[in-house]
């Protein structure tokens, strides 16, 4: 649906947009600004000024990395710890510092699933310094048991609202909340998860129908049908029954057949009628791979498929740290405690099993590296596309895909009412034009013409 008017749209959105990206939210918030204030170079020099004074020049990151937080020699965002910590040193509250996780780094807000922020956010309430909250810390890694079975089925809104029953206690009592429920303190938002598996799913569903439409109309072309009724031995697999016809084919001394509607039928195939989701067919549908996706976000096949084994993912950091820990506190000729070697025997399927702490020690330091790059939260930008594409599918499905009945206010408000929702549920910032993708994706809503991620990432790339 593609065309050199909506590539003149989007690129005019991205020339003359004055989006809210990280810098210039930081900068607002250190000099008190208006929302709308234009930031100058001055400003941001005058920002990182004013925030190193009032911070005591605290050494959150390195010098250069805290200057490029407003934009000076370059652009970086600070991480979640980091704006815990700077929000003790600022003295900001509990609800600014939620703001500053949504609309400054664009990311879920406060999340009680995890014991950190959860105890960073008690202190912070009962104005407590960052070394009590680290100590804090400390002291709950210390009740971890490296065999400890999460609950996964325990919501972020359970833990919250349970949260807010004892934030008042005294630090011995909250301590003791938080040792009962330690098992609940799983590190990821159960319910955004279910959001994506949710559209991952849905998604599969059209492109799995697309793909058996289309497949029914290619196989028309050729004598299938005809071959199907005369065969003796009847396959209830369809997809096996469509590969024999194609290996028939191809194999044909006078066959008609061309050879690219022949592998067409076997891609298409493949996708209606295999039994295994393939996340590389939601990628293909959706973001087409694009070297452009990074600019909004690139979801590829391995970043999804982390995503969606993140409580897995999760809990072997966990009891990875726990063995760090642990092993710190030993001497290297000790032999290795049993439990951090059963869980390095599992993990690697029998091909490493550690006798001494030396040896285990320098497995877990490497797998800690590697492993916690594959732990990343669930982002806006990995949920908004998706429900792009399922709120404009679901809204086709109210006019019979009949593009003579579509209605741009329509069509946009069934995108911002789903989006919104979700982002609700998420704890996410609500949709916005402030920030680049969010205009980007109500653009996709044009008056005589509906668009998709995939014509965004081609209008980038002309």
């Amino acid at each position: 649906m593609q065309d050199s008017s909506f590539s003149v749209i989007i690129k005019k959105i991205l020339s003359e947009g004055s989006f809210l990206y990280s810098d210039i939210y930081f900068t607002r918030k250190i000099l008190k600004l208006p929302e709308q204030a234009e930031i100058t170079r001055q400003d941001r020099q005058d920002a990182y000024v004013e925030f190193r004074k009032k911070t005591n020049c605290q050494d959150f990151a390195s010098v250069p990395t805290i200057k490029r937080w407003f934009g000076i020699n370059g652009y970086s965002v600070p991480g979640r710890e980091q704006v815990y910590q700077l929000s003790f040193a600022l003295g900001f509250s509990v609800n600014e510092t939620e703001e500053i996780l949504k609309y400054g780094l664009h990311e879920p807000g406060i999340s009680f699933n995890d014991y950190h922020e959860v105890i960073y956010v008690y202190c912070l309430e009962n104005k407590m310094k960052w070394q009590d909250a680290k100590n804090m810390e400390c002291q709950f890694e210390n009740l971890f048991d490296g065999m400890t079975e999460f609950i996964h089925t325990c919501n972020t809104k359970q833990l919250m609202q349970q949260y807010m029953c004892n934030k008042n206690n005294t630090t011995e009592e909250f301590m003791e909340w938080m040792s009962l429920n330690i098992a609940s303190f799983k590190g990821y938002s159960k319910t955004t998860l279910d959001y994506l598996n949710k559209y991952s799913s849905i998604i599969i569903n059209y492109i799995r129908m697309d793909a058996s439409e289309n497949l029914e109309s290619l196989l028309q072309e050729t004598d299938f049908a005809l071959w199907e009724k005369n065969k003796i031995f009847y396959s209830k697999d369809r997809q096996e029954l469509i590969q024999k016809y194609i290996r028939k084919a191809k194999r044909g001394k006078q066959n008609k057949i061309s050879e690219g509607l022949l592998n067409n039928i076997l891609e298409l195939n493949r996708i209606a009628n295999s039994k295994i989701s393939s996340n590389q067919s939601i990628l293909s549908e959706i973001f087409m791979l694009s070297s452009h996706s990074s600019i909004l976000g690139n979801l590829t096949g391995k970043h999804l498929s982390d995503l969606l084994n993140l409580p897995l993912q999760l809990e072997r950091a966990m009891r990875a740290d726990k063995a760090a820990s642990e092993m710190e506190k030993l001497k290297e000729e000790t032999p290795c405690p049993v439990w951090i070697k059963d869980f390095i025997y599992n993990y690697t399927k029998g091909k490493v099993k550690p006798t001494t702490v030396k040896e285990a020690s320098a497995w877990i330091g490497h797998f800690c590296t590697e492993h916690k790059r594959r732990c990343k939260m669930v982002q806006r930008k990995d949920l908004l596309p998706m429900v792009l594409y399922v709120s404009q599918r679901k809204y086709l499905d109210t006019i019979s895909g009949n593009m003579i009945y579509y209605n741009k206010e329509q069509a946009q408000k069934y995108f911002v009412e789903m989006a919104n929702a979700t982002l609700s549920s998420c704890g996410m910032a609500a949709l916005t034009p402030a920030f680049q993708l969010d205009a980007l994706l109500l653009a996709c809503f044009q008056p005589n013409e509906m668009y998709s991620y995939s014509d965004i990432l081609d209008a980038l790339s002309v």
